[in-house]
């Protein structure tokens, strides 16, 4: 599979595509720079072909970014990619790693299944502060509320 990333800056109007296949981090940085100069650290992801979607979302962040995690994400089969995405998303972390995802829903099972991302959030920190991964979302709900 080919991996494209188009890539833009707030002092570039137009984007560039990188083929981040195989390079590595350090490589993909350096093409950065090349196209965009030493001093536009301000670049972003504008677009990515040819993936699985690798949109990982802060809270509150509109963007879509390119974490550190991607170079691991990469290649992993289907599964686990999209396995990592979804543990990235409910934990708001882009550091958190595919074994801790792995851990985490074999511990819960299909419990976010059917949710939206603010209740799933809900949900993961329900049962990381209580432990009670048996709790249903009425028993979050009424715990975060004031």
């Amino acid at each position: 599979m080919t991996y494209k990333i188009l890539v833009t800056s707030k002092n570039y109007e137009e984007g560039h595509w990188i083929d981040v296949t195989s390079c590595t981090q350090e490589e993909f940085l350096q093409e950065v720079e090349r196209l965009f100069g030493k001093d536009d650290s301000d670049f972003f992801v504008e677009d990515a072909k040819e993936m699985i979607p690798f949109e990982f979302h802060h809270a509150g962040v509109q963007d879509q970014i390119l974490t550190d995690r991607f170079w691991d994400w990469r290649n992993y089969c289907k599964e686990d990619q999209e396995l990592l995405v979804k543990y990235m998303e409910v934990a708001s972390d882009d550091e958190v790693t595919l074994e801790e995802a792995k851990k985490y829903f074999n511990f819960i099972g299909n419990k976010f299944d059917g949710l939206n991302l603010k209740e799933k959030r809900m949900m993961f920190h329900y049962i990381n502060e209580t432990g009670n991964v048996n709790c249903t979302l009425e028993e979050a709900k009424k715990y975060f509320s004031f």
